[in-house]
């Protein structure tokens, strides 16, 4: 009797490589672009803002996550056969707006626009 061995996908190794790594990822440069956007409009409380957003910014990364999640299983049940085509872009668009809009909520409540009349 021959052994057979199998290896294992050499994809799925690299996918648990990467995921931490886009989370790390997403976490800095998100970072960043509300940094840059405050500087650019010369916000009065940079730093109590950036505090505020890096204790934030895991539970908006993981609500972005379920979001993508939750547009998976609704693909599943609804779309049927051609529902990667659906998943792609939906989901890639509502992480992206997920978390944009909790940087974009944390800003605001941490450093509101200043008005004209102020």
């Amino acid at each position: 009797m021959w052994e057979i061995r199998q290896f294992a996908n050499p994809g799925v190794p690299l996918m648990w490589l990467g995921l931490p790594l886009c989370v790390v990822a997403a976490f800095f440069l998100i970072r960043r672009a509300v940094r840059g956007t405050l500087q650019h409009h010369h916000a009065p409380v940079i730093e109590a803002t950036m505090r505020t957003l890096t204790k934030a910014l895991p539970v908006i990364l993981a609500a972005a996550a379920v979001l993508a999640v939750a547009i998976g299983y609704f693909a599943d049940f609804a779309v049927g056969t051609y529902q990667l085509f659906f998943i792609v872009p939906v989901a890639l668009a509502g992480m992206i707006g997920a978390a944009a809009a909790g940087a974009a909520w944390v800003r605001n409540r941490t450093c509101p626009p200043v008005t004209a009349g102020s």
